[in-house]
């Protein structure tokens, strides 16, 4: 069916030269607003911010992840690594992680441009795209040097290749294997940059099918489907094996990080076997289950003295009850103080050890335990379905009407030595910190403040045009699937990536609901950081597959 428009060439993001102009522009104001935010300087935040900025530091002097500790392999290297490259490019960090943002919002658009109705389309979801509030979000609570400002555009990436596999399906060799490596890439260094990636399977899954299935139906030869997808494969496993073997010759174990490790996660899983009577709300290991342990787990018990002693009070009080969110540090802790381990191999076949001893004895009945599960989940129970109904509808509004929005920046926290790393590291400007006057020129922070203020204004007000759009979004997905179902005819390429940018969002949201209600409750938009463009993504491509379909003459058949 012909539409009512001749699409652009694949090649292209935007074809009126306005349009091209009008876009830089807006990219180029959205850098000058954003820079004028400041690195939060943490001191000992060593499972985050000054964590990154550590390992990166070793990565630039040439030592790995350094030496070997409860740290080193705790979260993935994709964020230090990127760190340490915008320090070797002399990129202040904050201009770097926004410009890389920038740049997988173009190749969203680039890779989609093909099935957008115009150019003032595919500016609108630019637009969007960059301008959503999410993306400039400050945690009142915490700092803003974390993998978030990674994950985020990694995500765009990986989106903007699958979307590649359709839209260059007829292009030749050279841009269909380009948009296969990025795609690639972008997977690969996901994998390496936190350790929930999976969340992003079933969307990949679904459009990867989508377009096989659109091939099957063209005729198009297997092989221009085929090739891109295992060279991308190829390229997404090179970074990682390449962490791999980096840490199997420094730290004895071929992995990436010890929390995808079978062995931690195997002990893991093991001790929270063991049912508490009653139940401690968001407590995996209560105290009296801990006492019981040690009678049975000689491996265990060798941690009896730090866990029920200092280490334990310093982590959680006198109590000693480690919530979800706490109790993996201070086991982590608890065993390298113990154990004084030469590498990871000797943490992990500790582990094992724990695991073995404790799933025996609840084999055996010797504790009150549930099934074996080798996962960090807990063991579902009828507490924890109360409490998803009660904290689903807040969670639900909080997520999708962008609340708690944020763009004004807390003060840094330490003294001018312990935030040397955060200034050195980041080439950037620190917020400013009454114990160390020196590391912010009152002047130079005067002139941000304007700037920061009216960029949380206008994050404001976008907010709402998020939320207009996400609900036209889906008023308009659901009603090209009424009208598929009217026709028995399946939707275009359009509708099933508005589906699959939805699912991704889902399931991130999901997630993150979960680890509230069983774990740690945590109210933060930093939780969603990743789904919120593909909120903005479902709303552009559903309200385009409906655009679509009023379009043309016969729209059931328009792709």
């Amino acid at each position: 069916m012909t539409p009512t428009t001749t699409p652009p060439a694949p090649g292209a993001a935007f074809q009126d030269r306005r349009i091209r102009l009008l876009a830089a522009g807006l990219a180029l104001l959205y850098l000058w607003f954003v820079s004028a935010q400041p690195v939060i300087g943490l001191a000992h935040s060593a499972h985050d911010d000054e964590l990154f900025l550590r390992l990166a530091e070793y990565i630039v002097s040439g030592q790995w992840l350094g030496p070997y500790d409860q740290y080193t392999l705790m979260k993935g290297c994709g964020y230090p690594l990127f760190i340490a490259g915008a320090f070797q490019l002399d990129l202040p960090l904050p201009v770097a992680e926004h410009g890389f943002y920038l740049l997988g919002c173009w190749l969203v658009v680039r890779a989609l441009r093909p099935l957008l109705p115009n150019d003032r389309w595919s500016f609108a979801t630019f637009a969007l795209l960059v301008w959503q509030p999410m993306s400039y979000y400050v945690d009142h609570g915490g700092g803003n040097v974390l993998r978030q400002n990674l994950y985020t555009p990694l995500t765009l990436l990986i989106f903007a290749g699958l979307i590649a596999l359709y839209t260059r399906r007829h292009s030749g060799a050279a841009a269909r294997l380009g948009w296969a490596a990025l795609l690639g890439l972008g997977a690969g260094w996901l994998w390496l940059t936190r350790e929930e990636s999976v969340w992003i399977m079933p969307s990949a899954a679904l459009l990867v099918a989508v377009t096989a299935g659109f091939f099957w139906r063209e005729q198009i030869a297997w092989s221009r489907l085929a090739g891109p997808l295992a060279l991308a494969t190829a390229v997404a496993l090179a970074p990682v094996l390449t962490v791999c073997s980096l840490n199997a010759k420094y730290y004895g174990w071929f992995g990436t990080v010890e929390f995808r490790a079978p062995q931690f996660v195997a002990a893991y899983g093991a001790l929270s076997r063991v049912q508490a009577v009653p139940p401690v709300d968001r407590v995996p290991l209560p105290r009296e289950s801990r006492r019981a342990i040690y009678t049975v787990s000689p491996a265990f018990a060798r941690l009896q003295p730090l866990l029920e002693g200092d280490l334990g009070t310093h982590w959680v009080g006198p109590k000693l009850q480690f919530g979800g969110g706490l109790w993996m540090w201070a086991l982590r802790d608890a065993v390298i103080l113990t154990l004084h381990p030469r590498n990871a191999a000797e943490t992990l076949a500790f582990y094992r050890q724990v695991a073995d001893e404790v799933n025996a004895a609840c084999d055996a009945g010797r504790l009150p335990a549930g099934p074996r599960h080798d996962s960090f989940l807990p063991a579902w129970s009828s507490h924890y379905a109360t409490s998803l109904r009660q904290e689903l509808p807040s969670y639900l509004r909080l997520f999708v009407l962008f609340e708690n929005f944020n763009a004004r920046f807390p003060r840094s926290s330490g003294t001018a030595p312990e935030l040397r790393l955060f200034r050195d590291l980041t080439h950037a400007q620190l917020a400013p910190d009454d114990n160390a006057p020196e590391i912010a020129t009152p002047r130079a922070w005067a002139a941000r403040v304007w700037r920061i203020g009216a960029l949380h204004d206008i994050g404001r007000t976008v907010r709402w045009i998020c939320v207009a759009a996400t609900a036209a979004g889906l008023v308009a997905w659901l009603g090209v699937a009424l009208r598929a179902l009217w026709r028995r005819r399946a939707p275009d390429y359009l509708w099933w990536l508005a589906s699959a940018a939805l699912g991704g969002a889902l399931v991130v949201f999901t997630i993150s609901l979960l680890v509230d209600v069983t774990s740690w409750p945590d109210w933060r938009p930093l939780r969603f950081s990743q789904a919120y463009p593909l909120l903005v993504l479902f709303s552009a491509t559903a309200l385009a597959a409906w655009w679509r379909g009023i379009s043309f003459q016969n729209p059931a058949s328009s792709d």
